[in-house]
């Protein structure tokens, strides 16, 4: 098999398999570089913590199925207090500077 054909292949049973994970919403898999990449989208309301033990082990199911030596997928969660969701800016002027200066 081609590593484009392997590729498919795997993504095709993770995906698969993913689809009984409780709440989930949307399943979405992209290719990049010969690097197979889902990301899964759950309805609002759904417990994260089961819904993350229950991909892994969905994934070590998945895995079963798979040749020998497959490298285990990285499972990363992607939420508002693991991604950085704003960038903050500051503007210094030079005499308000000088109000914090110490004289002795």
């Amino acid at each position: 098999m081609s590593p484009a054909q392997m590729e498919g292949y795997l993504v095709y049973y993770y995906e698969y398999h993913f689809l009984y994970i409780t709440g989930i919403e949307a399943v979405e898999s992209k290719s990049i570089q010969n690097v197979g990449l889902l990301k899964l989208t759950f309805h609002p309301g759904t417990d994260m913590s089961q819904a993350m033990a229950q991909t892994v082990g969905y994934v070590d199911r998945a895995r079963a199925f798979m040749p020998p030596g497959t490298v285990a997928p990285f499972i990363m969660r992607f939420d508002a207090g693991s991604v950085p969701s704003g960038i903050s800016f500051f503007r210094v002027r030079r005499r308000a500077s000088a109000r914090f200066r110490t004289s002795r």
